[in-house]
């Protein structure tokens, strides 16, 4: 309570006007597209996945749907702050809708191109280094603190206090003269006020070492192979653990992961993108996909029977399969943003 009225009190000596909120005064229109659920109030969008029952995972027509409506805020320089949310309570966004594209997936018809939705590449994320390298092998996810920690974030608010943000954003309005650096300062220090002690949990930086020290790309013998045999000498609980999540991953996406983490790693993200297209495009070719989402998200045996029994029967010639360019039709094409059509906010 100390800090949200310590934040009232430095936002009314700035020029700005506190306005307050009214579920009169906040307008949310019928949505057109029901999966995306759009806000606004003055100086604010709202944006709010609508697939609670899927985790709100992202289709390709919410992906262009949300593009389209992207151009036109950015567009629109009454705008100061864009905030997202999850509908459900479970989830923010659990990412791609992967049972979406593993049904497409078996109709070549559907297999390339226009069916894909390219992600933030995976192997620029964290430069192929030692955390980032575990992260992609095992899936572990990176708590707020973590992230705040890792740099890869600005600002962390616990849930409670999302309502209390969106409250005081949709309550700033900023006159004409004010330039965007002042309005982003504004933003930022109303951030400031509401984060938590939580935000500032610093990473052990012994966890961080042991991690670089099995899966970094320095390391003698940086294969799977090493990798497991890293993890096997070291024999801790942390390290067992980690080894039984890996035996339970598809051993050839396991060895394709890894490459991808090492060449992405020398790569612009433009680049990245037209690699993990290409990757993206042979798993769609490949059973062990189509295997995953069947144990995981279909039957849910969570029993998957791969492609290969282990890593060792996986070859380089397998792994290098997926990184060969594709048809010239069927590669990944990026536009300038400069082409993004900004048609006026409705």
């Amino acid at each position: 309570m100390q800090r949200v009225m310590a934040m009232r009190l430095r936002l009314l000596q700035r020029p700005v006007r506190i306005v307050a909120q009214s579920n009169a005064a906040f307008s949310t229109k019928a949505p057109e597209f029901s999966d995306i659920v759009y806000g606004q109030d003055t100086g604010v969008r709202t944006v709010q996945f609508n697939r609670p029952e899927k985790l709100n995972a992202l289709t390709l027509p919410m992906a262009m749907h949300l593009t389209q409506r992207l151009h036109k805020i950015e567009a629109n320089k009454t705008v100061n702050a864009v905030v997202f949310s999850g509908n459900g309570g479970k989830a923010f966004c659990a990412g791609g809708d992967i049972r979406a594209l593993a049904d497409n997936g078996k109709d070549p018809a559907t297999r390339h191109g226009e069916d894909y939705v390219a992600d933030v590449p995976k192997s620029q994320a964290l430069k192929g280094q030692g955390l980032g390298t575990y992260l992609a092998l095992t899936g572990e996810r990176l708590k707020g603190h973590e992230v705040i920690g890792l740099g890869l974030a600005t600002h962390y608010l616990p849930t409670s206090e999302y309502e209390t943000l969106v409250h005081y954003l949709t309550g700033l309005e900023f006159a004409d003269h004010v330039p965007q650096e002042q309005r982003d300062e504004m933003i930022h220090e109303a951030l400031e006020e509401l984060e938590t002690d939580e935000a500032f949990q610093e990473i052990d930086p012994e966890y961080l070492e042991t991690v670089e020290s099995v899966f970094g790309a320095l390391n003698d013998n940086d294969t799977m192979e090493g990798i497991f045999e890293r993890l096997e000498k070291l024999n801790t609980e942390w390290s067992q653990e980690t080894l039984a999540t890996l035996k339970k991953m598809s051993p050839l996406s396991l060895k394709v992961t890894l490459e991808q983490m090492r060449q992405g790693a020398v790569k612009t993200c433009a680049e990245c993108f037209q690699m993990e297209y290409r990757m993206a495009t042979r798993m769609m070719e490949n059973p062990d996909f189509f295997e995953g989402v069947r144990s995981v998200v279909v039957d849910k045996d969570r029993n998957p029977k791969w492609s290969k029994r282990d890593i060792t029967k996986v070859t380089a010639k397998e792994v290098e399969a997926f990184f060969k360019p594709l048809d010239k039709d069927q590669e990944l094409i990026l536009y300038p943003s400069a082409t993004a059509v900004t048609e006026k906010e409705e």
